[in-house]
């Protein structure tokens, strides 16, 4: 069996991909899937990159990294930051930007006219002498760039930015000088001219307009944007007047330097995307963002939205960095000595861990072997399952016999045999249908009564909510589509428990808003293509129409990261079984729980499927604005399936989170509302404030529910009768007679609202459900498979 295993693994490296420590497969063999880790900022990195990858190989590679750019000043990591998109723009990320000129090579990258300015390259020096200290031969320069880079960001922006880079590069052998111009941006490219050399690189719009955020660092030379200054008294370019006249007074020679953002010099933030939409930026490349209708509409979603900004320029910093991979011989003979070695330190009890790899061979050419590194669970491929729900695999034990039975012929566990399900099956459809109506209750228990005195046979029950699957046994009913609760059991026992601990690390971490945002981002996965989990697909460039989670409803979403944590403990757990819409829907559920102080819990049913649309344009069409009034808002939800108890209800969820001013500004004063006088007085003054929960254009957040605003409870209908709400949508609950008394009734009882709240969740989560037939499980939440 060992040989077989051998030849087996040898086959299977028969093509190797990019080089890494570990492996790829070639021609129309299926890719493994890549081990990244949460938060996840974007898809598997090209190339076999993975996260942790020097977790074994050198303990501590990042660390170092870190430490060293710490100490630098803010120039030097504007600097690291700007050399490590030089670096992957010219040959790829492979390092070829260090390489100093050489009697075989007189003109490298370095000395080509827009990398003189280059600064960082002791950094780089500094942590790569510190590495081969610690673990020789082992990390390439090109991931000291990409780590540096990363780790720049994350101190000029004040910890707000920080992600995980994949890691595995080799280094490069090349370096020309004249292929820097040929693919480096220049400061007087057009929208069009900029896409075109993003594209080269397979770096989209969205992309292209996150990365040059980088703009709010550093300084520039006079001479990359002297096009855009005007002699004086003259009028010939776009840029503001007043910064233009600053920099002529700070330009007096071309070589001088100022700063590319005048107003946040040394932190990287949103401030550029003001700068730009205020028409105060350097350069022509930065100007012509407000020229095209997409990258305008990133621009100011960049402005307004800086969490949004932050995750975004991760998301491209990690892509950027998957750029044009370098290969290598050594990479096959790595993988096949490793595995050699693995598999000949194995045993009849299993793996000993004693296998000593080879020493490596002196940097800078690729070690060609690795350290052992334990070994992972095989990739499972996430096919559907054949059965809607899937029953359980094995039956549940005969359940004890109880007291005598009260009659001839009966007895407990009378069906423990020839249908061992009867009585799970009944159970579930009977809480089902209680939890989305309560009301049914009551009736069964008259049904009940009923049957008694009347000689009907109680399985009538059964034939009318259920139906025959063929197993023997009666499928429970539905809420819509097949779900089920308890849809995981026997698939995947933990899946609830692991949303749910994923839901409260985030809330308790300190951050309830994200429980906020977990709860409107079900609404708002289910409101736009039904509950499929379409919210949480990225741009790809697959697909050239922007996603749901583009669209301007949509920009200030949160929980995405809580999502991707979830998911990721699942697959780890049960690869391709559970799928991302269920996830949201429970994590919807959890947050409500953890919100309400644990009095708003329900059953979520599940076994919803991923879907593989996502349109951006589909979502003011389908989201209620904050300025519908009753008849709109009830038209909308009832294209959804849900009545007007449904609407009022899920109108409590508006007791926590915050709100933008822009979503209720027609509302205060100049302008003529029902709104309580002290609380508009006190909204314009928040409004109005420069403080730091605003963002661009005096777009300020405000709590929803001044209370109680962490709080998921049913003050919200008391601020609904006293005119203390923040939107229209809210305020007309009261205007229209066929609302007003479930306000006034949730307003009176808590636990009212409570009950209703939660069949109203589970109604909801019953929209536009997919099946395997239109779906999927998604491997990971913001990409089809």
């Amino acid at each position: 069996m060992a040989k077989l295993a051998v030849l087996t693994l040898l086959a299977l490296l028969g093509s190797v991909a990019c080089q890494t420590g570990g492996y790829g497969y070639g021609g129309g063999s299926p890719t493994p899937p890549i081990t990244y880790p949460q938060p996840s900022y974007g898809p598997p990195a090209a190339g076999g990159l993975k996260v942790g990858y020097y977790d074994y190989k050198c303990p501590g590679a990042e660390d170092v990294v870190r430490k060293v750019v710490g100490y630098k000043d803010a120039g030097v990591k504007a600097g690291l930051v700007r050399l490590f998109f030089h670096d992957c723009f010219v040959q790829g990320c492979d390092a070829s930007v260090l390489l100093d000129p050489t009697p075989a090579n007189a003109e490298p990258e370095k000395v080509g006219i827009p990398n003189l300015s280059l600064r960082g390259f002791e950094v780089i020096d500094k942590a790569k002498a510190a590495l081969e200290a610690r673990c020789p031969g082992v990390v390439s320069c090109a991931d000291i760039v990409a780590f540096a880079g990363r780790d720049a960001s994350y101190f000029l922006s004040g910890r707000a930015i920080d992600f995980d880079v994949p890691a595995g590069r080799y280094d490069g052998r090349v370096s020309l000088k004249n292929e820097t111009i040929p693919n480096l941006p220049p400061p007087f490219a057009d929208v069009d001219r900029l896409k075109q050399m993003f594209a080269a690189k397979g770096l989209d719009a969205v992309d292209m307009v996150a990365l040059s955020g980088a703009h709010s660092i550093g300084r520039s030379q006079c001479s990359s944007f002297a096009d855009r200054v005007p002699p004086s008294g003259t009028t010939t370019s776009d840029m503001d007047a007043n910064l233009a006249a600053s920099l002529q007074r700070q330009c007096t020679t071309p070589s001088d330097t100022v700063a590319q953002d005048a107003v946040t010099p040394d932190a990287l933030d949103n401030q550029y995307y003001k700068n730009v939409m205020s028409r105060q930026v350097l350069f022509r490349s930065d100007a012509a963002l407000m020229t095209a209708a997409d990258t305008m509409g990133l621009v100011r979603a960049s402005a307004y939205f800086p969490g949004w900004w932050n995750a975004k320029f991760a998301e491209a910093m990690v892509k950027m960095g998957a750029v044009a991979c370098r290969k290598s011989e050594m990479a096959k003979l790595a993988v096949l000595l490793t595995l050699l070695a693995l598999v000949g330190s194995v045993t009849c009890q299993g793996y000993t861990g004693n296998a000593s790899p080879p020493t490596p061979i002196t940097y800078p050419s690729p070690s060609p072997t690795t350290p052992p590194t334990p070994p992972s669970p095989a990739p499972v491929s996430p096919s559907p399952p054949t059965t809607y729900p899937p029953p359980s695999p094995t039956p549940p034990n005969p359940a004890p016999t109880g007291p005598s039975p009260p009659a001839p012929g009966l007895r407990v566990g009378y069906y423990s045999s020839s249908c061992p399900k009867a009585e799970q099956i009944v159970k579930d459809t009977v809480k089902n249908a209680v939890y989305a109506n309560r009301g049914i209750g009551a009736g069964l228990v008259r049904l009940f009564f009923h049957d008694c005195f009347v000689e009907l046979v109680v399985f009538v029950l059964l034939a009318l909510l259920g139906s025959s699957n063929g197993d023997g046994y009666t499928s429970p009913g539905s809420i819509a589509g097949g779900l089920t609760v308890g849809h995981y059991k026997g698939t995947c026992d933990r899946a609830e428990e692991i949303v749910r601990d994923a839901v409260k690390n985030a809330i308790r971490g300190g951050d309830r808003g994200v429980g906020a945002g977990l709860i409107r981002l079900f609404f708002h996965d289910c409101f736009v293509q039904g509950c499929d989990a379409s919210v949480l697909l990225d741009p790809t460039p697959a697909n050239a129409v922007a996603p749901e989670k583009a669209g301007i409803p949509n920009l200030s979403l949160r929980g995405f990261e809580v999502i991707d944590a979830a998911k990721a403990a699942l697959e780890g757990e049960c690869p391709g079984v559970v799928s991302c819409a269920d996830v949201v829907a429970f994590a919807g559920r959890d947050a409500a729980y953890l919100l309400s102080g644990n009095k708003v819990y329900f059953d979520m049913p599940a076994g919803r499927y991923d879907g593989r649309v996502s349109l951006a344009t589909e979502t003011l069409p389908n989201l209620p604005p904050p300025f519908a009034g009753v008849d709109r808002l009830k038209q909308m939800f009832a294209a959804k399936g849900l009545d007007t108890d449904d609407m009022v209800t899920l109108s409590g969820a508006h007791s926590i989170g915050v709100a933008h001013c822009s979503s209720f500004s027609d509302r205060l004063p100049p302008n003529t509302s029902d709104m309580d006088p002290e609380l508009a007085a006190s909204l314009q003054q928040q409004c109005s404030s420069s403080s730091s929960n605003g963002g661009a254009g005096g777009d300020n957040t405000v709590a929803q529910d001044v209370e109680t605003p962490d709080k998921l409870d049913s003050k919200y209908y008391r601020n609904v009768v006293s005119h203390r709400v923040l939107f229209e949508s809210d305020a007309a609950l009261l205007a229209s007679p066929e609302t007003r008394p479930l306000v006034s009734s949730y307003a009176e009882s808590q636990k009212q609202w409570e009950e209703k709240f939660a069949a109203a969740m589970v109604k909801m989560g019953g929209v536009g459900v997919k099946t395997a037939a239109d779906g999927e499980i998604r491997n990971q939440c913001r990409f089809v498979n």
